[in-house]
């Protein structure tokens, strides 16, 4: 049975490799002070409203960009610039930065289901 880290590490790789370009235009990528700004809400199936930022050149390919436990998604806003020939997918996870904070479950297993169903 393979472990949480290699759940999640699978995860992320599939996010980079299964998330599509939906038309090619290119998105400014914001600095620190407009990435809360720049955010976008799906809803999960799970119930999750899931913040996350689609920037930078939608034909690049996409990388998926997942903070650390007690961080959020602007924790990649100063190597965003960086990565501008790809488009830039970064989350904030539950209980993080935009995204829902529900009651239960802040496990590595929930965060890597909630990285599954936002792919």
């Amino acid at each position: 049975m393979p472990s949480v880290r290699e759940l999640f590490c699978a995860l992320f790789l599939s996010a980079t490799i299964m998330c599509g370009v939906v038309n090619a235009t290119e998105r400014p990528i914001p600095n620190q002070a407009q990435w809360a700004e720049a955010k976008q809400i799906v809803k999960l199936p799970n119930g999750i409203d899931m913040a996350y930022i689609d920037v930078g050149n939608s034909n690049g390919k996409p990388p998926l960009l997942v903070h650390g436990y007690t961080d959020t998604s602007r924790d990649w806003s100063n190597v965003a610039p960086f990565f501008k020939d790809r488009r830039i997918i970064a989350i904030d996870l539950r209980g993080h930065g935009g995204t829902t904070a529900p009651e239960c479950c802040y496990t590595m297993m929930e965060f890597s289901n909630d990285v599954s169903l936002f792919i």
